[in-house]
């Protein structure tokens, strides 16, 4: 159907937009020469291992579970002899060593996982796959997106290597840091309007869905739109993080659509 083909490529390529920024400003920035060796490996081999799954027709569809075991391979090889050296040697240098590897496997994943993850997003939505499925999905890889874009940026202006980009990433991620609201251009703002309208449409599947319940769901959308709205501009008034204020509210307009659609 034409319509699952619009919203498909409007809700991926707003996701890839974003990724594509961030790309433009890693690969001019001097992140790499700045990055210590073993990090670096860890890096270059979780980019390897995610260009091989997405090579590979048979590991394209691979299921979460499985590609979480394939990628968290160094982590729970490397991680456990570091540590157990570690309370052997007491040696300083080998907690170094663990910060290395996790920061190097963090920046690996999230760089590589973005791209791969926007295809399998796009083949679920193309497939008509689950509401449960496709705005988690969505939410998390332009939420990773724009961290990269906001990571990257840091870095070209103060520099560091690949550990500063997963730092920024994490921190970002939990609402440690920041005023809690993004400083975007025009150009992000408007991606995200699209984003936003492309996964509204694709939950309310036009002609598929009896009346009553489409407008159920479009007054339970534009209800969430309006809560969303008037909570961000809260917290851009005090210094709070904005995670704690969207977190509950994301939680609860989650919970009542997948109550109302029953988890379609």
């Amino acid at each position: 159907m034409r319509f699952y083909l619009y919203v498909t490529l409007t809700a991926t390529g707003s996701i890839l937009f974003l990724y594509l920024n961030f790309a433009f400003v890693f690969l001019r920035s001097d992140t790499l020469s700045k990055t210590a060796a073993l990090e670096l490996a860890v890096f270059a081999l979780q980019v390897g291992k995610v260009s091989v799954l997405g090579a590979v027709k048979r590991l394209r569809t691979l299921n979460f579970i499985t590609v979480v075991d394939i990628l968290g391979a160094e982590l729970a090889a490397l991680l456990p002899l570091l540590a157990l050296d570690f309370v052997l040697t007491g040696s300083a240098s080998v907690l170094g060593l663990m910060n290395q590897v996790f920061l190097g496997w963090t920046a690996g994943v999230i760089v590589a996982g973005v791209p791969f993850g926007i295809y399998r997003l796009a083949k679920s939505m193309a497939s008509r796959g689950k509401l449960t499925v496709v705005l988690p999905s969505a939410l998390v890889l332009s939420e990773l997106a724009v961290l990269l874009l906001m990571g990257a940026d840091e870095l070209s202006s103060s520099g560091g290597g690949l550990g500063n980009l997963a730092r920024d990433v994490l921190l970002g991620s939990s609402g440690i840091v920041g005023q809690g609201y993004y400083k975007a251009d025009i150009p992000t703002l408007l991606v995200f309007v699209f984003l936003y309208i492309s996964l509204i449409l694709y939950a309310l599947v036009p002609g598929e869905m009896p009346r009553r319940r489409f407008i159920g769901v479009l007054s339970l959308a534009l209800f969430a739109t309006l809560v969303t709205y008037g909570v961000a501009y809260a917290a851009s008034q005090i210094s709070v993080a904005l995670v704690f204020f969207v977190l509950p509210s994301t939680l609860i307009a989650s919970g009542t659509l997948w109550w109302t659609t029953h988890g379609v």
